[in-house]
């Protein structure tokens, strides 16, 4: 039944090759299903800047509904596309 706790469900089929996980989750995210797929779990640890003291608390999920997942993928696109920003968040 789909909903209830323990229920299966098929793999959801994506084109994702890395999947940003919060630095909590890690502690008891199963990699297995995500490696059987080729996907890299990578965890997300903001930066050391100033401006990220309090990024502990931030959630994805706060993100995603405050914003779209749409803008967010598109945000995350821009980032990738420029190294520079990539290697200074580092």
């Amino acid at each position: 039944m789909a909903g209830k706790m323990g229920a299966r469900h098929e793999p959801l089929q994506t084109s994702a090759r890395a999947y940003l996980c919060g630095i909590g989750d890690m502690a008891y995210l199963d990699e297995a299903p995500f490696a059987a797929q080729a996907i890299t779990v990578t965890p997300f640890r903001p930066p050391t800047a100033p401006i990220w003291s309090s990024g502990c608390r931030l959630s994805a999920l706060w993100v995603l509904s405050a914003l779209s997942p749409q803008t967010v993928a598109a945000r995350l696109r821009a980032l990738a596309a420029d190294h520079t920003v990539l290697q200074s968040a580092a």
